[in-house]
């Protein structure tokens, strides 16, 4: 989790995020050790049954291969 430190165990609500030349970092505000993390966007494909979102996904993972897709049904 993001909110627990790598190093010395303790909960941080809101870490400080740190940008260094498109790097991130997580500073604890305790011990002030810095762990680096991947920032990616997240788009949600929703909608009702058989509306076509896992062949959207198909599509978007055959062409993008750094994506990760993620269907799932409005309830």
């Amino acid at each position: 989790m993001f909110n627990i430190c790598s190093q010395c165990g303790r909960l941080t609500i809101e870490p400080e995020v740190i940008i260094e030349e498109e790097s991130y970092y997580l500073v604890c505000s305790d011990c002030g050790a810095k762990t680096k993390f991947k920032r990616y966007p997240l788009y949600l494909i929703l909608g009702a049954s058989g509306t076509g979102k896992t062949t959207l996904c198909r599509k978007i993972t055959a062409k993008f291969k750094d994506y990760i897709t993620v269907d799932g049904d409005v309830f």
